[in-house]
């Protein structure tokens, strides 16, 4: 054994003077200390894979990114019933003020704030006109309204109104009581009327119509139903409701209208409906809900820049806080950071690990936010929410949320580019500190 201990030293020292002889007669064999080092830089793939190792060994990390979930359900709720907002109002304006398109006379001068202000031209073949229109494939349904000034007095109490000459069939109003008015002697008053006046369903009431013929220049009117007014919002708070037929009557226009409210069909677009029906019926007036509900639609817009700078400041904070917590998880990991640093890991190569390790917890949690957000809309969408006495100003009691593809993809967005330039800066500042520095640092 000692032998051959003693023959492998001999034969082992033998090689090492070889070599050493070898490398004086040839100096390439040499390696030069300080000849720089080729380095690879570590691929996509690489770092991916140690991101999402660095997820699977360390769950307790997602803990610190439970707020993402949060501010992405939170966002995309607020996003919800501002779309809900925006929607109830041009529905009901579209219900109840204007249709998807409204047709007048040439010359009628609509007031969206007091229709008693009107400067009225009967459309006189109204009937007709429908009948063209509803040969239209653009168009679903036409609504025939015939309006006009009145003065409705009891004994004790006045008031100024706008009659509306409607077809109750077309399913436009809802009764509070009562049934609806037909002929000329029954009127449908709203419940702000009813209420101001102290009138009833069976009380009787003097109706004086402007234009109407001399003989119905004063009518006996009896009141049939209260009707409910609230999904006209702020607007249409003096309007009461006549047969169709029995204006046609009293203003000795058999076939005449004042407004058409036309709904247009599914995939119909308004603005191309209105350029067809002004160049295919040049003795009357068509114009998008946008212009006759004008003041209605100004509202909503200013309604909801006010949402919307809401939401930007809500998001602003919610980047803020997701920031934090990203600093905050990373400065409790500088040991490791500083570990990696000294086992010759680059900067780029951490800044780049650690952002990916950051996406994909963030896009975790904010799948989940995103989902809940989503379960709990189309929930609330399909039941509706009650909103009390905010049906004055929207038009309707209920808000069904929804959300569309750009708010989805804003919510995560936000939180997205929070939680990367988070990271960023906070290994950059990380960064300039030695490993020593970083593993010891309090």
């Amino acid at each position: 054994m000692a032998n051959t201990s003693r023959e492998y030293f001999v034969e082992t020292t033998d090689t090492c003077v070889e070599s050493r002889e070898t490398s004086r007669e040839d100096p390439s064999m040499v390696e030069s200390p300080t000849a720089p080092e080729k380095v690879e830089r570590m691929s996509f793939k690489y770092s991916w894979r140690m991101a999402r190792a660095m997820v699977v060994t360390s769950p307790g990390s997602a803990r610190s990114f439970v707020a993402v979930g949060v501010v992405v359900l939170s966002l995309i709720i607020s996003f919800a019933f501002i779309n809900a907002m925006g929607d109830t109002m041009t529905q009901s304006a579209r219900d109840v003020i204007s249709g998807d398109v409204s047709g007048f006379a040439k010359g009628y001068e609509f007031s969206m704030l007091n229709q008693q202000a009107d400067v009225v031209y009967y459309i006189d073949d109204a009937d007709a006109v429908v009948k063209t229109l509803m040969t239209r494939p653009d168009i679903k349904a036409v609504r025939t309204h015939l309006n006009a000034g009145a003065l409705i007095s009891t004994t004790t109490e006045e008031a100024g109104a706008v009659v509306v000459g409607a077809d109750f069939d077309q399913g436009e109003y809802s009764l509070l009581s009562g049934t609806r008015p037909s002929g000329t002697g029954e009127i449908c008053i709203n419940e702000n009327q009813s209420e101001d006046m102290g009138l009833s369903v069976g009380d009787a009431a003097v109706l004086t119509v402007s234009g109407a013929q001399a003989k119905y220049a004063t009518v006996q009117a009896t009141v049939t139903c209260v009707y409910d007014s609230s999904r006209f919002g702020l607007f249409r708070t003096k309007l009461a409701l006549m047969d169709i037929d029995g204006m046609r009557v009293i203003l000795n226009r058999p076939a005449a209208a004042t407004q058409l409210l036309i709904t247009l069909a599914d995939n119909a677009d308004a603005s191309e409906s209105v350029k067809s029906l002004n160049a295919s019926m040049s003795s009357m007036r068509f114009e998008v809900a946008e212009t006759t509900a004008e003041l209605l639609f100004t509202i909503r817009r200013a309604q909801q820049a006010v949402m919307w700078i809401l939401v930007v400041v809500f998001a602003l904070v919610c980047a803020v806080l997701v920031g934090n917590i990203e600093r905050f998880s990373l400065n409790r990991e500088r040991g490791e950071i500083g570990a990696m640093r000294a086992m010759g890991f680059s900067a780029r190569e951490l800044r780049w690990i650690y952002t990916m390790r950051s996406l994909i917890l963030t896009t975790g949690m904010a799948a989940v936010g995103l989902l809940v957000a989503l379960i709990a809309t189309i929930i609330c969408g399909k039941i509706g929410i009650p909103i009390g006495q905010g049906r004055q100003l929207f038009g309707d009691g209920t808000l069904h949320p929804r959300v569309n593809a750009v708010n989805l993809a804003v919510s995560a967005t936000i939180v997205v580019v929070s939680v990367v330039a988070s990271t960023q800066l906070t290994l950059r500042s990380l960064l300039q500190r030695t490993p020593v520095e970083l593993m010891h640092l309090d």
